[in-house]
């Protein structure tokens, strides 16, 4: 058995009825790092739905990782887009 636990998985579905996988992680190395939800740590929330389109938003200072519904609304509606492709730093352009 493995020491360390799975991730709790975390499903928010919007006002339009579209369901959101939400991460709480920190952006290093070209990537974004899982934190446990709710951990004051991480700088931004990702929200990902079934059909792959990746939003982040980025935390403010000080404020609340809390998964209430109103707030989740919220943070997904001013969170931007994330690139689909693997940005290649040697071309500088996507892969």
């Amino acid at each position: 058995m493995a020491d360390r636990k799975a991730p709790l998985l975390v499903r928010f579905t919007d006002t339009d009825g579209i369901v959101w996988t939400v991460w709480d992680t920190t952006f290093a190395r070209f990537k974004h790092h899982r934190h446990a939800h709710g951990d004051p740590e991480a700088k931004e929330r990702v929200f990902v739905n079934g059909a792959g389109v990746k939003r982040s938003y980025q935390f403010k200072k000080g404020e609340s990782r809390a998964l209430d519904p109103e707030q989740l609304e919220r943070q997904l509606r001013l969170a931007g887009y994330l690139a689909t492709e693997r940005f290649d730093a040697g071309t500088r352009g996507p892969r």
